[in-house]
């Protein structure tokens, strides 16, 4: 009888202990257009966000970044820092429709002079315009207005947490 007792006791307490196993909190995590990420970016600064679009250029040099588009609209480029994920984002992803995951991180104007690696929009928007001379060869009052918004944009870039080829 005591065995049975003892078997009981030791069946309880094993339901128990599975029973108070702490439980997995799901992060939520909102997703935003790229356009809205230009917009809210101040307000999301150290948030994780998720977003998707077009790789439309990867670094050849460090290879520790890559610039995304809209699908849509290439004007607005998201800098994303790779991280981890170096060596599997490369030249041949471009073009390429990505999700990201990642966190938001706004550059302060004193933050980006001091930091000797640091990028803004605008040295952002130069590289990858430098590379793409070759397709515009001209200058229209388009570029000029484009480059005029992006200068009052809020400068930000996202460290990358996950991806998924979509």
């Amino acid at each position: 009888m005591k065995k049975i007792a003892l078997l009981f006791a030791v069946a309880g307490l094993f339901l128990f202990s599975c029973s108070q196993q702490p439980k997995e909190v799901e992060q939520i995590i909102d997703t935003y257009t790229i356009a809205e990420l230009y917009e809210k970016a101040a307000e999301l600064d150290g948030q994780q966000v998720h977003f998707e679009g077009l790789v439309l250029h990867t670094c050849r040099h460090s290879g520790d970044k890559m610039h995304i588009v809209a699908e849509d609209n290439n004007e607005l480029r998201v800098r994303v820092n790779l991280g981890e994920f170096a060596g599997q984002i490369n030249p041949e992803s471009e073009g390429k429709m990505i999700s990201v995951i990642g966190k938001v991180s706004v550059l302060k104007e004193e933050k980006a002079h001091d930091c000797e690696n640091a990028e803004t929009t605008e040295e952002v928007v130069a590289e990858a315009e430098a590379e793409e001379e070759h397709v515009h060869d001209h200058d229209c009052d388009h570029d000029k207005e484009l480059k005029e918004i992006q200068k009052k944009m809020v400068k930000f870039h996202i460290d990358l947490v996950s991806f998924e080829w979509i």
